[in-house]
């Protein structure tokens, strides 16, 4: 069989309140694997990337997800994978995750794609619990494309939501990274009943929003009291970026997954997208952080062979 090219998009996680439970697939950034077969074993032969990753099969997320899809179809052999990284580490938008899903669909595909959505995500997610946590909510949607609840983990439940036709995203990383790991130990181990509420209300309304298509329920729905209150110290300027954000017209504005990334929301032109985008950088680089910036939407398809 020849080399095949796979392309697994990037992804925000949270949206806001649901903490390791949403998430959405984002067009035009993320990462591809090229990957063929072999007799045994997975090998990375090849990294292009602008980020230090790991080399080393047993260390890269996109080689262990490939070693959880052959051991499901029982080791009928090996994959050679060539990665190129798109996604900055420690960014916020599934770095890790991106190279587990096309590492995992890549397998998949190479030996015939036995294996079912959800089995794909399993070994995803696996992947990423060695080098992150064990969560689904960036595995999932940039496997499936569009947004997604993950209702269980163990055993996996992930409930596929679609996507909202006029949502635009405008995504801003500043050059600075936070690893999920680190981020995670700032999340408090107790909740008030009146935030367990709070929180519990918004991801439905979130869900819901998804599924009936409705904007301005979903921006509505955005107030994050876990995660935004005790990790937005981590990222300077976030309070004045967020405010630059709403003042240039967005309609909301979340931490993608651990941060850096900044999602804001709008649904008005690109043109309107852009000027968010750029009150955005200009705070950042106020502060003197440059910022990778892009005006995107919902990717619908998910993991896919170029």
């Amino acid at each position: 069989m020849n080399w095949i090219k796979v392309f697994a998009p990037a992804t925000v996680a949270n949206l806001g309140p649901g903490l390791d439970v949403l998430g959405m697939a984002v067009e035009g950034w993320g990462d591809t694997v090229e990957a063929n077969r072999s007799e045994s074993d997975v090998s990375i032969v090849k990294v292009i990337s602008d980020y230090p990753i790991p080399s080393d099969a047993k260390s890269n997320t996109a080689s262990l997800a490939a070693m959880e899809v052959l051991k499901k179809l029982g080791n009928p052999g090996g994959v050679q994978l060539r990665i190129k990284k798109g996604l900055p580490n420690g960014s916020g938008l599934g770095s890790s995750a991106a190279s587990a899903a096309a590492g995992a669909f890549s397998a998949n595909f190479l030996y015939g794609s036995h294996l079912a959505p959800e089995q794909l995500i399993d070994a995803a997610t696996r992947a990423e619990e060695v080098v992150s946590a064990r969560h689904a909510d960036n595995t999932a949607p940039s496997l499936l494309g569009g947004a997604i609840l993950v209702k269980s983990v163990s055993p996996l439940t992930v409930i596929e939501l679609g996507a909202i036709t006029s949502l635009k995203l405008i995504l801003v990383t500043p050059r600075i990274e936070i690893f999920t790991k680190e981020a995670r130990k700032l999340l408090p181990n107790q909740l008030s009943l009146k935030d367990t509420v709070t929180a519990m209300a918004n991801t439905s309304a979130i869900t819901a929003a998804f599924m009936r298509d409705d904007y301005d329920l979903m921006v509505s729905s955005l107030l994050d009291v876990i995660a935004e209150p005790q990790r937005k110290g981590l990222i300077p300027h976030f309070d004045q970026v967020k405010q630059a954000a709403l003042s240039a017209g967005a309609d909301g504005l979340v931490i993608s997954g651990s941060g850096p990334t900044l999602c804001a929301f709008s649904n008005g032109t690109v043109k309107e997208g852009e000027t968010i985008r750029n009150a955005m950088v200009k705070e950042f680089e106020k502060g003197g952080f440059q910022c990778q910036s892009i005006v995107s939407r919902v990717d619908r398809t998910g993991t896919r062979i170029l």
